[in-house]
Protein backbone atom coordinates (compact mmCIF):
# COMPACT_ATOMS: atom_id res chain seq x y z
CA UNK A 1 0.00 0.00 0.00
CA UNK A 2 3.07 2.05 0.08
CA UNK A 3 3.95 3.98 -2.43
CA UNK A 4 3.00 8.08 -4.47
CA UNK A 5 -0.62 6.80 -5.06
CA UNK A 6 -1.43 5.85 -1.24
CA UNK A 7 0.05 9.05 -0.20
CA UNK A 8 -1.32 11.83 -2.08
CA UNK A 9 -4.55 9.94 -1.63
CA UNK A 10 -3.81 10.38 2.36
CA UNK A 11 -2.99 13.99 2.06
CA UNK A 12 -6.73 14.73 0.12
CA UNK A 13 -8.67 12.54 3.42
CA UNK A 14 -6.93 15.28 6.35
CA UNK A 15 -7.98 17.72 4.38
CA UNK A 16 -6.17 21.53 3.06
CA UNK A 17 -2.89 21.77 4.54
CA UNK A 18 -4.29 24.00 6.97
CA UNK A 19 -5.84 21.68 8.62
CA UNK A 20 -2.88 19.52 8.56
CA UNK A 21 -0.73 22.44 10.56
CA UNK A 22 -3.84 23.00 12.64
CA UNK A 23 -3.36 19.17 13.87
CA UNK A 24 0.50 19.83 14.26
CA UNK A 25 -0.11 23.09 16.28
CA UNK A 26 -1.83 21.35 18.71
CA UNK A 27 0.61 18.57 19.36
CA UNK A 28 -0.24 15.76 16.72
CA UNK A 29 2.65 14.43 14.80
CA UNK A 30 2.00 13.75 11.05
CA UNK A 31 3.30 9.97 10.84
CA UNK A 32 2.11 9.50 6.99
CA UNK A 33 -1.16 10.63 5.13
CA UNK A 34 -3.99 11.05 7.28
CA UNK A 35 -2.64 8.94 10.13
CA UNK A 36 -0.74 10.78 13.25
CA UNK A 37 0.28 10.61 16.80
CA UNK A 38 -0.72 12.31 19.65
CA UNK A 39 1.71 11.88 23.15
CA UNK A 40 -0.05 12.71 26.32
CA UNK A 41 1.56 14.67 28.97
CA UNK A 42 1.59 11.39 30.77
CA UNK A 43 3.54 9.64 28.04
CA UNK A 44 0.45 7.67 26.92
CA UNK A 45 0.38 7.73 23.20
CA UNK A 46 -2.17 7.36 20.79
CA UNK A 47 -2.15 6.33 16.97
CA UNK A 48 -4.95 9.16 15.13
CA UNK A 49 -6.52 8.50 11.62
CA UNK A 50 -8.58 11.36 10.44
CA UNK A 51 -11.12 9.74 7.84
CA UNK A 52 -12.21 11.35 4.64
CA UNK A 53 -15.45 10.84 5.42
CA UNK A 54 -17.99 11.34 8.28
CA UNK A 55 -17.47 9.41 11.27
CA UNK A 56 -20.11 6.62 10.94
CA UNK A 57 -20.60 5.75 14.84
CA UNK A 58 -20.55 7.63 17.88
CA UNK A 59 -18.05 10.43 19.01
CA UNK A 60 -16.09 11.44 22.06
CA UNK A 61 -14.70 14.27 22.97
CA UNK A 62 -11.08 13.97 24.72
CA UNK A 63 -9.17 16.51 26.31
CA UNK A 64 -5.63 17.54 24.93
CA UNK A 65 -4.83 20.30 27.04
CA UNK A 66 -6.48 22.66 28.40
CA UNK A 67 -9.24 24.52 25.99
CA UNK A 68 -8.06 22.01 23.05
CA UNK A 69 -10.41 19.29 22.48
CA UNK A 70 -10.72 16.55 19.64
CA UNK A 71 -13.56 14.38 18.46
CA UNK A 72 -12.92 10.62 18.23
CA UNK A 73 -15.12 7.77 17.32
CA UNK A 74 -15.88 5.94 20.18
CA UNK A 75 -14.03 2.54 21.23
CA UNK A 76 -16.84 0.47 20.67
CA UNK A 77 -17.81 2.08 17.31
CA UNK A 78 -14.30 1.52 15.82
CA UNK A 79 -14.77 -1.63 17.09
CA UNK A 80 -17.75 -2.23 15.00
CA UNK A 81 -16.27 -0.31 12.21
CA UNK A 82 -13.45 -2.73 12.06
CA UNK A 83 -15.73 -5.82 12.19
CA UNK A 84 -17.55 -4.35 9.54
CA UNK A 85 -14.19 -3.98 6.98
CA UNK A 86 -13.40 -8.23 7.84
CA UNK A 87 -16.22 -8.83 6.20
CA UNK A 88 -14.16 -8.46 3.10
CA UNK A 89 -12.92 -11.63 3.47
CA UNK A 90 -9.48 -10.75 3.77
CA UNK A 91 -7.20 -12.03 6.45
CA UNK A 92 -5.81 -8.36 6.97
CA UNK A 93 -9.11 -6.69 7.89
CA UNK A 94 -10.11 -9.65 10.39
CA UNK A 95 -6.31 -9.50 12.34
CA UNK A 96 -7.04 -6.01 12.59
CA UNK A 97 -10.36 -6.56 14.19
CA UNK A 98 -9.06 -9.18 16.60
CA UNK A 99 -6.24 -7.07 17.67
CA UNK A 100 -8.29 -4.29 18.70
CA UNK A 101 -10.55 -6.12 20.50
CA UNK A 102 -7.95 -8.05 22.51
CA UNK A 103 -6.22 -4.34 23.50
CA UNK A 104 -9.03 -2.89 24.48
CA UNK A 105 -10.96 -5.97 25.81
CA UNK A 106 -11.56 -4.50 29.13
CA UNK A 107 -12.37 -1.28 28.39
CA UNK A 108 -14.94 -1.91 26.40
CA UNK A 109 -19.00 -2.26 26.57
CA UNK A 110 -19.77 -5.28 24.27
CA UNK A 111 -23.32 -4.72 24.90
CA UNK A 112 -22.91 -1.62 22.81
CA UNK A 113 -21.11 -3.44 20.34
CA UNK A 114 -23.70 -6.37 20.28
CA UNK A 115 -26.72 -3.63 19.71
CA UNK A 116 -24.66 -1.73 16.60
CA UNK A 117 -23.86 -5.29 15.48
CA UNK A 118 -27.82 -6.21 15.76
CA UNK A 119 -28.48 -3.22 14.01
CA UNK A 120 -26.29 -3.42 11.17
CA UNK A 121 -26.93 -7.15 10.46
CA UNK A 122 -30.35 -6.30 9.14
CA UNK A 123 -28.38 -4.65 5.87
CA UNK A 124 -25.28 -7.05 6.34
CA UNK A 125 -26.15 -10.24 8.09
CA UNK A 126 -22.33 -11.63 7.51
CA UNK A 127 -21.41 -9.08 10.03
CA UNK A 128 -22.74 -11.04 13.17
CA UNK A 129 -20.78 -14.20 12.02
CA UNK A 130 -17.60 -12.07 11.73
CA UNK A 131 -18.23 -10.44 15.04
CA UNK A 132 -18.74 -14.07 16.48
CA UNK A 133 -15.39 -15.27 14.76
CA UNK A 134 -13.53 -12.49 16.25
CA UNK A 135 -14.71 -12.69 19.89
CA UNK A 136 -14.04 -16.47 19.51
CA UNK A 137 -10.41 -15.56 18.51
CA UNK A 138 -10.01 -12.90 21.28
CA UNK A 139 -11.24 -15.51 23.54
CA UNK A 140 -8.74 -18.18 22.92
CA UNK A 141 -6.05 -15.70 22.64
CA UNK A 142 -6.91 -14.16 26.45
CA UNK A 143 -7.01 -17.97 27.11
CA UNK A 144 -3.43 -18.82 25.68
CA UNK A 145 -2.46 -15.94 27.68
CA UNK A 146 -3.81 -16.00 30.98
CA UNK A 147 -5.88 -12.84 30.30
CA UNK A 148 -9.37 -14.20 30.64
Amino acid sequence: MAGQGRGSRDRRHCGPESDRSALIALGLTQIQGDHFEYVFGDGQRWLIEFPDTTVDGNTVSVRLAEGEYLRVISLASLIVDRVLQSTDGTTVTFDEAVRLVYATFDRVDFSVVEAEIRRRSKDLPEITGKYEAVMEEVARLRGATGSG
